[in-house]
């Protein structure tokens, strides 16, 4: 996370996740999606829009 930067910030309704852990997150179940975030441990990769 960059201070300052949108990264800093924190997923709110509305927003689009696009990417979990470099994976497309356009086609995944709930499962899947919540299998890859918890998997990520302590550091996520999330692309959002």
């Amino acid at each position: 996370v960059t201070y300052g930067s949108p990264s800093e910030g924190e997923v709110c309704r509305g927003d689009i996740i696009l990417r979990i852990r470099d994976t497309d997150a356009s086609q995944l179940s709930h499962q899947k999606a919540t299998d890859l975030i918890v998997k990520a441990g302590s550091t996520l990769k999330l692309v959002v829009a």
